[in-house]
């Protein structure tokens, strides 16, 4: 038991080290994991098609940059898809080639129809759920996080319209931002309003931290793109239209800022001006990446061709019984494979690829734990550099032989090192590990 002691005590005082180091690193990857998107659509009605097209867009590019479902809030108050009219049943499209399907089977929709309202908003930014609202529907944000929130409808000076019958004003928007600070339910909020006067819907906000900008000042409405005759209605509005122009040549590692963003806009193409709050930010938005925002730069917890999987479950890890990799690493579509576990998924059912060296496609499938070999590859790609580095450190002068297989052996370095230490090594290392990054 001594031994175990020492080992436990080890990999937390390392891990406090490393996590220490990393988090004085302010614009590292790792502070900005954390990364939400709340996508609304406030307008029903066919004639309206257009804002579905323009939320919808953005939830294509930030789920392109990486911001999985399970961070991503999806409010759709017109179900355009099925609506009657809709000359393509069960598709949106932003442009008259109908290049992209915009409802997809990829895409999950949190609230729709008459659940998108200014009650179940405000609930939404504020946690202020009934006990039973599932985790799909609930923004699980905490001081660490960014907050992207994209809006598009109708309004008016200092309001929007919900479903045409029910308004929301700057001050409602305001005074949830602050419950939210005070909850400490964001670090950072980015805020872009699509519609009519966007601008006047931020002029309440009061809370730090808040970055806003509106597609129309007061009194100037925002205006349609372009129209498809087959579909008979227009397909997006001229501020989505533009701000994707630029988005989609965006990467996970662009360096564009949120005032270069500002740049992408001609006054004369928009039939608008455009404005951006930034008082109440506290950063420079010259030096503020947009993929702050947009975009989530996570570690992949694990590499496909560093892992063996067997579906047979006699060779699970002893004391789990069938739990299997699905379980323990769950991911509901094959794109969240390397993402880790995602604060709403849970443990997933669904599967990926049954190509070799990824997840099972079904059964009691689980790592090999009995191989020693497999089990030290696996925790090289688990654990961050800074980690084991730490790790070795503490270690040097013990005469420890576990360190050296871990850090730095290669093929055939598990002789002589007792499977069961490499079992407690491993239990002990990928709990801390999931503690530092996830």
């Amino acid at each position: 038991m001594a031994g175990v002691r020492w080992l436990l005590r080890l990999i937390a005082a390392a891990a406090v080290t490393a996590a220490g180091s990393e988090s004085q690193d302010a614009g590292s990857v790792g502070a900005q994991r954390n990364n939400w998107a709340v996508l609304v659509d406030t307008s029903r009605y066919w004639y309206n098609y257009r804002h579905a097209a323009n939320v919808l867009s953005f939830y294509h590019t930030v789920k392109r940059l990486g911001i999985p479902d399970s961070q991503i809030l999806l409010m759709l108050a017109e179900d355009a898809p099925c609506n009657a009219r809709n000359a393509r049943p069960g598709t949106v499209f932003n442009d008259r080639h109908r290049r992209t399907n915009l409802y997809g089977e990829e895409v999950e929709v949190d609230y729709r129809g008459d659940e998108v309202n200014v009650e179940n908003f405000i609930r939404l930014l504020t946690g202020r759920h009934h006990p039973s609202t599932p985790r799909n529907k609930r923004l699980l944000t905490d001081s660490s996080s960014n907050i992207f929130i994209f809006i598009t409808g109708h309004s008016g000076d200092e309001f929007i319209k919900f479903q045409d019958w029910e308004e929301m004003t700057t001050n409602d928007i305001g005074d949830a931002f602050k419950q939210m600070e005070k909850q400490r339910r964001y670090g950072q909020i980015f805020w872009i309003a699509d519609t009519c006067q966007a601008s006047t819907l931020h002029k309440e906000f009061y809370s730090p931290g808040i970055v806003a900008y509106g597609s129309s000042r007061k009194n100037e409405n925002s205006y349609s793109h372009h129209s498809d005759p087959e579909i008979g209605i227009a397909l997006i509005d001229r501020f989505t239209y533009y701000a994707l122009d630029g988005l989609q040549r965006m990467s996970p590692s662009s360096t564009e800022t949120l005032e270069s963003f500002t740049k992408w806009f001609r006054n004369d193409l928009l039939n608008s001006k455009p404005e951006m709050r930034t008082d109440l930010f506290g950063r420079d938005v010259g030096s503020t990446l947009l993929t702050e925002f947009l975009a989530a730069n996570s570690r992949p917890l694990f590499q496909s061709n560093l892992l063996q999987l067997a579906s047979d479950p006699r060779r699970g890890l002893d004391g789990l019984g069938t739990l299997g990799s699905q379980r323990l690493f769950g991911a509901r579509s094959s794109e969240r494979c390397l993402s880790g576990l995602s604060p709403k998924d849970g443990a997933g059912e669904a599967s990926c690829s049954s190509a070799p060296g990824g997840w099972s496609s079904g059964g009691d499938a689980s790592f090999a734990w009995d191989s020693p070999e497999v089990l030290l590859q696996a925790l090289r790609s688990i654990l961050p550099p800074k980690l084991l580095q730490a790790l070795s450190s503490m270690v040097q002068g013990t005469g420890s032989p576990v360190m050296p297989h871990l850090v730095g052996a290669g093929a055939g370095a598990t002789e002589g090192l007792g499977e069961a230490a490499v079992w407690l090594l491993g239990f002990a290392a990928v709990t801390t590990a999931g503690a530092l990054l996830l």
